[in-house]
This record gives C-alpha cells, structure tokens and sequence, in this order.
C-alpha cells in the first residue's frame, strides 16, 4: 500500500501513535482528530509514517508519528474528489473539474478534509488546495494556461504541483518566477529554471 504526503489515513489505534512531545487534550476530544490524521512531508525509515492531527482551528496542529500496520484506510486527494463538496465551494470545484479535466489532480486541505471526512473543517473564506501530480518538472511550463483559467475565477484557490521522487512546487511561482522553492523530504530547496 503506497502511502504519500496528502493523503488522509484512518487509524486502527490511537495507542500506536509515537509521541514526540505531550499530546494536547483536544487530540483526544475533537472529531477531525479522533483516528484521522494527514501524511506531512518528511523523510522516514522502514514502517514509520510522519502524520499530522488537526483540531478545529488553524491553532490545533500536532505532529506525530504512526506505523505503517495501524493504517485502516487510506484517502488520497484524487479519492476525494468523488466526495460532496461542502456548499462554500461547491461551484469552484464544479468549474475545478472542469478546467482540470485533462490532469491528475485532487484536493487537500480543509475543503479536501471536509470532503474526505465530512467533517466540516472549512469555512467559507476557506483556500480550495489543490494539487496536480507530474512526472517532471518540465511537465510544468505546459500548464500557464490552466493557471490562467484558474487565476480568472477570482478564488482563493492554491495550486500545488506534486513531482515523482523530487517534492512539491507553488504552480504559481514556478510559472511567475526564474527561482523557485521545492518542498522535498529533506527540506526546502531553492532552484532556478535552466533557460
């Protein structure tokens, strides 16, 4: 079973979590955290999954760690689009699937959350997070136009673009930018595009 930054996991057990620093009471109260918890982006070894809680705030956050057989269920951003999309985004997903209909792509954050879960943890002011999957960073110049279409909604909406085996790219200053920031496992890494 591939697991990969993004994707919403279920756990088994809240017993098999490993605790880097005491975990906040409201881990163990609030719905969105109960066995629900986000891949975050980081290096491992073995069975160890870097996982995030979240409460229901943007305060609530809590890093941890889980092993790979106290996964339950795995929902990946692209499973999520399947989901009811909460009433507040509802139209900008519907244009969404629209403009992206030729890529890879599903949501994450909160809206993506929400949708997985249903769960409301978005709110209306809430970014729509979407992420696109390549294969190469080269992959990206072909996509001003979808940013464009995208940009043109007039929406809160983050693109992020997810590359095999490099990290993760903002579409946005990859396309408007010579440098660019890439989230990888081992950190953040500043590159200039090749002219």
């Amino acid at each position: 079973m591939e697991i990969n930054v993004h994707d919403i996991l279920l756990l088994k057990s809240m017993e098999q979590i490993q605790y880097v620093t005491p975990a906040p009471q409201w881990l163990f109260e609030e719905a969105q955290a109960k066995n629900l918890c986000v891949v975050r982006r980081m290096k491992t070894m073995d069975d160890i999954i870097p996982i995030g809680f979240r409460g229901n705030n943007r305060s609530k956050r809590y890093a941890s760690f889980t092993t790979r057989q106290n996964i339950e269920k795995i929902i990946k951003p692209v499973d999520v689009l399947a989901s009811e999309p909460p009433a507040s985004h509802a139209k900008t997903i519907s244009v969404l699937k629209y403009i992206l209909r030729q890529q890879q792509w599903g949501i994450g954050g909160s809206v993506g959350f929400t949708m997985a879960t249903s769960i409301l943890t978005c709110h209306k002011a809430s970014d729509v997070d979407v992420i696109l999957y390549k294969k190469s960073l080269q992959e990206l110049d072909a996509l001003q136009s979808v940013y464009e279409e995208i940009k043109e909604l007039g929406e809160e909406i983050d693109v992020q673009v997810e590359i095999d085996r490099v990290g993760s790219v903002s579409l946005e200053e990859y396309l408007m930018n010579d440098e660019f920031l890439i989230k990888s496992a081992t950190g953040p890494q500043l590159q200039c595009k090749q002219k």
